[in-house]
């Protein structure tokens, strides 16, 4: 069995709350998080609005054709419910096109790591877009435990300008999610 990993969720949210003065230091106008209905980007995006106010959030909902309509649904209640502004840009056709180009078949084996790696760039490319554009910084929302296993992709969802739960293993972003799931003020 393995050992829990303590967590001081007043010390773990104070600690996150760097994202404030990231933000205002940078001269950023806000962020831009890309919100999946999982529960890292939840966080995320809870944390994002607890520190610098939901007015100053701007979440993107990336779906590609096999993202379950509940993963959806939770995001947009979410980003509802705390008065995130969304933005929903459908990345199939984006992701056809770099079929296409490249000569990708959809059934090859061993084209399935490659693709899915397109799909993680092509969310991060539309994340920079929108950052670029509004000048906001691009909230990442890996954790440690995916890090340590390498279950992310460089320059996909690993690129980002602020990485506020990259030091919390999975178990202790449940933890945080579900202590901070009504205490967004």
């Amino acid at each position: 069995m393995a050992a829990k990993i303590p967590l001081d969720l007043d010390a773990a949210a104070d600690e996150i709350a760097f994202i404030r003065t990231t933000v205002g230091a940078s001269g950023a106008s806000g962020v831009v998080v890309g919100l999946s209905g999982g529960v890292d980007s939840s966080l995320v995006v809870v944390l994002c609005v607890r520190a610098i106010g939901a007015q100053k959030v701007l979440g993107l909902i990336m779906p590609a054709a096999f993202t379950p309509e509940s993963d959806l649904d939770d995001a947009r209640e979410l980003a509802s419910s705390l008065g995130v502004r969304t933005h929903e840009i459908r990345i199939d056709p984006i992701a056809e096109a770099f079929a296409k180009t490249l000569g990708i078949e959809h059934e090859a084996m061993s084209q399935r790591i490659p693709v899915a790696n397109i799909l993680a760039r092509i969310r991060m490319i539309i994340l920079y877009y929108y950052a670029n554009l509004n000048n906001l910084l691009v909230v990442g929302t890996g954790d440690r435990s995916e890090d340590l296993i390498g279950y992310f992709t460089k320059y996909g969802d690993g690129g980002a300008d602020l990485l506020p739960i990259s030091h919390l293993y999975k178990t202790q972003v449940r933890a945080l999610a579900s202590a901070w799931a009504f205490r967004i003020g």
